[in-house]
């Protein structure tokens, strides 16, 4: 007969197997799953690619997978160490990218950028990104549809997409994510470097670039047409309706206020200009030289700011000869 004593052991040794077996088993559990240690918010989960799938397309989906983790894992450490990020990372849907906030100078309100539709490319090799064409592209970049927006601190407003890149064949707008510092000041605007370490390329570099003594615009590198030449944009906020804006770049040659077109029927307004690149007075001049890519004549043109109807309008357009030079 079982004394009590003997009867207490008994229970509390089963017991004791009992939790043992559930430990073994979680943690079988735990090492078959699939898990983002560096997050535990669903969003910066990678979702894992389909299993029935031909090897080729399954093969793209992870390389594609794998790009977004780091895509994200960049950008985690940049949300999670500011207030207004995080507020507005929250308010966002889930299948959004935060790609940029920065606070407008002399307001409490800020201006950022969420892109929707996104694909993330990578680009590891890096001779590639700090050559021609790839430069502008760096280690990391995501394609999609990007969305000015405004924040007050609180909620979300007044949100304007980004034009697509005028040239139709060109495809959804991209910007890189991560980029050499030496290419984040040349491109972007950063601060001044000539070092290739990587870091994150941030959209949002605010300066005066109409004239107005308010640094309130910045600019976007759009397409590399070609080695020296690559099509730029310029976006910011509008204090008069307390909005994002993109400003339009007409090509039409203006004397004053009398507008004419080079040639009928040709495009007039654009938003994104080959080496478009306004100084602190709003003003542009584009040159393409002799010689540039074959050329055979000098090519010079010259934009103005509009305060009035907020856009750049083009005042001269000269071609000289190269053999009269």
């Amino acid at each position: 007969m079982l004394t009590k004593k003997k009867k207490i052991i008994i229970v509390v040794s089963l017991f004791v197997i009992f939790i043992s077996i559930l430990t073994i088993y979680y943690w079988v559990k735990r090492g078959k799953k699939d898990y983002c240690s560096y997050k535990n918010d669903s969003r910066f989960d990678v979702v894992e690619p389909l299993k029935d799938v031909p090897f080729g397309i399954l093969d793209d989906l992870e390389k594609q997978a794998e790009a977004i983790k780091k895509a994200k894992d960049a950008n985690i450490d940049w949300i999670y160490n500011d207030k207004a990020r995080i507020e507005v990372y929250q308010q966002l849907p889930s299948e959004y990218f935060l790609r940029d906030l920065v606070k407008i100078p002399g307001q409490e309100k800020y201006l950022g950028v969420y892109v929707e539709n996104y694909e993330v490319i990578e680009n590891p090799n890096f001779d590639d990104y700090i050559a021609c064409g790839e430069d502008i592209a760096g280690q990391i970049q995501i394609k999609g549809d990007y969305v000015l927006f405004m924040f007050d601190g609180e909620k979300i407003y007044r949100a304007l997409k980004i034009p697509d890149y005028d040239d139709e064949s060109a495809g959804k707008v991209s910007f890189s994510l991560l980029n050499t510092k030496s290419n984040n000041f040349y491109f972007y605007g950063c601060p001044e470097s000539d070092s290739n370490e990587i870091e994150r390329s941030n959209l949002i570099n605010f300066k005066d670039y109409t004239g107005d003594g308010l640094d309130y615009e910045f600019l976007l590198i759009g397409e590399r047409l070609s080695c020296g030449h690559l099509t730029r944009a310029v976006a910011g906020y509008d204090a008069e309706f307390d909005e994002p804006i993109f400003y339009n770049i007409s090509k039409s040659l203006y004397a004053g206020d009398y507008k004419y077109l080079v040639t009928q029927n040709s495009p007039d307004d654009f938003y994104w200009v080959n080496n478009f690149k306004p100084d602190s007075n709003g003003d542009v001049e584009i040159i393409w030289q002799c010689g540039d890519h074959g050329a055979v004549t000098q090519e010079t043109d010259r934009y103005i700011f509009n305060n009035q109807d907020k856009e750049y309008r083009r005042i001269y357009h000269g071609e000289e000869a190269c053999f009269l030079k």
